[in-house]
């Protein structure tokens, strides 16, 4: 979570190391190695390559997903917040799914 929330929070242009961004929301690079292709594949970062002398370094950076926001701000409320939530229609005169 601390991933995704760490990168919506950055400019489009700001990359990183997998080593950086371990760093930055306070994880193990390895651990990060091993979310990386979930954020990869579900749109939340893009990952590119340089060529620094001789040697190729992956850098990510967000990738402009504006989807994910409503998301986070749902979880956050689900998380943090000390209510309860529940459903409950008194009208209903029909069930939601009918045997067939």
């Amino acid at each position: 979570m601390k991933a995704i929330v760490f990168t919506q929070s950055t400019t489009e242009t700001s990359q990183y190391t997998a080593d950086m961004m371990a760093k930055k929301i306070g994880i193990t690079p390895e651990r990060f190695l091993e979310i990386e292709p979930l954020l990869v594949k579900y749109g939340l970062l893009n990952e590119d390559s340089l060529t620094l002398d001789d040697c190729i370094i992956k850098v990510y950076h967000k990738w402009s997903n504006p989807e994910i926001r409503p998301l986070l701000m749902m979880a956050y409320q689900f998380i943090n917040g000390r209510q309860c939530y529940y459903n409950f229609t008194c009208n209903r005169t029909k069930p939601y799914f009918e045997s067939t």
